[in-house]
């Protein structure tokens, strides 16, 4: 059924990659994940009507949040996708968005000093030189 972020559906000729994205609130301990399904050539030539369609799944749950109005078809694949997708995949999955959010929370927070190199200054006023502190 998967192969990197390529996913296979038996109903489908061709594979759907798959585009994941999170929230970008750093404050935000949600573990919801939007996936973008794009139907695929593995040649490398354009699909004249490729199939796209998106989901929101809970990663703690593989439960799909809030989900829309969706022709049958569609509704199909993604019922497909929740029940043959490994629940490890999806720990993978919220594993990785806690590991991004900790350190978008640690760029945000500490700043590096080019003088002073190997050290993190999380202070909010610029460290002073080492010359600037001896008494003269």
């Amino acid at each position: 059924m998967e192969l990197g972020s390529l996913v296979w559906f038996s109903s489908r000729q061709h594979p759907f990659a798959v585009r994941e994205r999170h929230c970008l609130d750093l404050e935000c301990d949600c573990t919801d994940a939007w996936l973008t399904f794009t139907e695929v050539e593995l040649g490398g030539q354009a699909l004249e009507e490729p199939l796209t369609f998106e989901i929101q799944v809970n990663l703690r749950s593989g439960r799909e949040r809030r989900p829309p109005e969706r022709p049958a078809a569609i509704e199909a694949l993604v019922r497909e996708f929740l029940i043959g997708f490994p629940a490890e995949r999806f720990g993978e999955m919220a594993d990785r968005r806690r590991e991004q959010r900790t350190a978008r929370r640690r760029l945000s927070h500490y700043t590096i000093d080019p003088s002073r190199r190997g050290e993190l200054n999380n202070s909010p006023h610029p460290p002073q030189r080492r010359s600037e502190n001896v008494p003269g």
